[in-house]
């Protein structure tokens, strides 16, 4: 299955490209592209994972106003 990869202008101050650069640099072989594409699926995966966990949780209040997490 092959991707679409689409090209896109985005503009960055000097200070956000040389610290995405030297990321980019350690992790992916100076591949800006491939960094920035990690966090972006990163973010995603942990905002489902916060979703998933939040509507797996029972929440219940007590009567202290206290908030008990019930599995």
């Amino acid at each position: 299955m092959s991707q679409v990869v689409n090209k896109k202008q985005i503009s960055f101050s000097d200070e956000i490209l040389k610290s995405a650069q030297k990321k980019a640099d350690m992790y992916f072989n100076g591949n800006l592209s491939a960094y920035l594409s990690h966090l972006v699926l990163s973010a995603r995966n942990c905002e489902c994972c916060r979703i998933e966990k939040r509507q797996n949780q029972n929440i219940s209040q007590t009567s202290f106003g206290k908030i008990i997490h019930q599995k």
